[in-house]
């Protein structure tokens, strides 16, 4: 038996007991290194349980309110209307008018009605008479003949009420009557109007 035998397996055998001191002492060195996380916005931390926050500041609006809020407002201007200066009318909700006509054998009658302003008109014809009548309802929006149109034209039964409401009637209304075939010789045919401002 070669005596160099257990000198080379002493050697092999104390460079691999040197080996596994060295990888114990560096796994024991890497086991007590100082760990360091940094959060950010690409890969934020995920934190759980509950989060203490300390040096909390204090806001101004809580310490002074609490409950419901309320707001004042300083030097809040004074608003009013001078007398002098301004003044400020009412006008009336509508504009009323009734007329009542008796009918003798007349051809025709028609009832004049001032609209300016109005934005609508309502016309009542009430007639009592024996025979029919034919109404016809004409805005004046212009000086002249050439300002009147006929916005309306309708014949009633006897006896009947008829209500009609006209957008923009212009400055006057004019509502003709007509006795057809002059028939009627009694009775009367009444008007009403009302303009709404």
């Amino acid at each position: 038996m070669d005596t160099k035998e257990p000198t080379a397996f002493a050697i092999i055998i104390g460079i691999f007991l040197l080996c596994l001191a060295l990888f114990n002492t560096t796994i024991q060195a890497q086991k007590n290194a100082p760990v360091t996380v940094t959060n950010t916005t690409a890969n934020p931390v995920p934190v759980s349980g509950a989060v203490v926050i300390t040096n909390v500041p204090m806001v101004d609006a809580y310490s002074r309110q609490s409950g419901d809020w309320t707001v004042s407002i300083a030097g809040t201007p004074t608003v009013r209307i001078d007398p002098e200066r301004e003044v400020i009318t009412r006008r009336p909700e509508s504009l009323l008018n009734v007329e009542t006509y008796n009918w003798t054998g007349q051809e025709r009658h028609f009832f004049f009605q001032s609209s300016s302003r109005l934005s609508q008109a309502r016309v009542c014809i009430h007639h009592q008479a024996t025979n029919p009548i034919q109404i016809v309802v004409r805005s004046s929006i212009g000086i002249g003949d050439d300002g009147i149109f006929d916005i309306d034209n309708y014949q009633i039964n006897t006896p009947s009420t008829v209500c009609k409401v006209y957008d923009a009637p212009g400055q006057t209304l004019l509502v003709y009557a007509n006795n057809l075939g002059l028939l009627n010789t009694t009775g009367k045919v009444r008007f009403g109007f009302v303009g709404i401002y």
